[in-house]
């Protein structure tokens, strides 16, 4: 299956489009300050439905790859905890310590640092969700020994367009999003053959349904001036498992975006102090020219968080803590 799925571009292709989202912005007051039409905002939001998801299908399919068993649980959630959450508290701690010091909005005070720990931060939120994810799916899975995936699939489905709202605490309110996307990976893994066997069809259906809710959006942005961005809505959830489907199945393996994989996690935690920092730069030095700073932006994203890996890599105690590498 390795031969058919290029897991290592989809991770690079993931974590681009993040990327990149965070040098657009989320709105006029962040990253460049665009707003409807320009074609950047047009891009930024248009790929909400799948930016996110990506990353929780590429996470379902790779623990399809090594599912656990109930002997190891406990091991595969201590591992989790070293690989996600103590590399991701370390990153969110520098970044609310560099808030603070630039006095914006990231910043934290000594009597309420501690939220960050415990309440979504930042893009930080996904770290926190993903292991309650991964703490409960693993377990369900590991008693159902494998089995009944696909129906685990659709009640997270079904969860997340339900009305259901859980508590804010430690992004709890964010796993009715992702949930189904990461059983939706472990699902792909699972039947891949059949997906990759029927892929002109399911392609075709897919590319149908991508088309589909683009012009649900259209039609949106014609009658409110917006795209949908609402989160747990049918449109949305069509739209994400339609879209990492045709990426799956689709995306050839490209040797450039193969070497930048390994280093995708820090790319997640690092790149906003790269496109942050770069925006402050050009801003100093006067530079309006938007695509230029789009560019360079993206780039220092990428780049800065490379530098922070290999300097991380050198000793034990940084590759643990800053890493969550053995």
């Amino acid at each position: 299956m390795g031969d058919l799925v290029a897991i290592n571009s989809l991770r690079t292709i993931a974590f681009t489009m993040l990327v990149s989202y965070h040098v657009v912005g989320l709105g006029t007051t962040s990253g460049l300050g665009l707003d409807y039409p320009h074609f950047l905002r047009f891009y930024a939001d248009y790929l909400i439905h799948v930016r996110m998801p990506i990353f929780a299908v590429i996470a379902g399919f790779v623990y399809g790859m090594r599912p656990v068993h109930l002997p190891d649980y406990g091991r595969f959630i201590g591992g989790k905890v070293r690989r996600l959450l103590i590399p991701g508290a370390i990153a969110a701690l520098v970044f609310a310590l560099a808030g603070t010091l630039m006095g914006n909005r990231f910043g934290r005070t000594p009597t309420d640092i501690w939220e960050i720990f415990f309440f979504p931060y930042a893009h930080y939120w996904y770290l926190q969700t993903m292991m309650v994810i991964f703490v409960g799916s693993a377990l369900a899975d590991a008693l159902l020994k494998g089995r009944h995936t696909h129906w685990l699939f659709l009640g997270a489905c079904a969860f997340s367009l339900s009305s259901v709202w859980p508590p804010v605490f430690f992004s709890l309110r964010t796993v009715p999003f992702l949930l189904p996307f990461f059983l939706f990976g472990v699902v792909l893994y699972r039947n891949f053959n059949l997906f990759y066997q029927a892929r002109t069809l399911v392609m075709g259906l897919c590319l149908l349904a991508v088309l589909g809710v683009s012009y649900l959006q259209a039609q949106h942005y014609w009658a409110e001036g917006t795209l949908m961005l609402g989160r747990r809505t049918p449109s949305a959830l069509v739209f994400g498992v339609a879209a990492c489907t045709l990426l799956f199945l689709a995306m050839p393996r490209i040797a450039l975006l193969d070497r930048l994989a390994p280093f995708a996690f820090t790319i997640y935690l690092y790149h906003i102090f790269g496109t942050s920092g770069m925006r402050e730069v050009l801003e100093k030095l006067g530079v309006d020219a938007l695509m230029l700073k789009t560019i360079l932006g993206l780039i220092a994203g990428i780049a800065l968080p490379i530098v922070v890996h290999k300097l991380a890599e050198k000793t034990g105690l940084t590759r643990r803590l800053v890493l969550g590498l053995r």
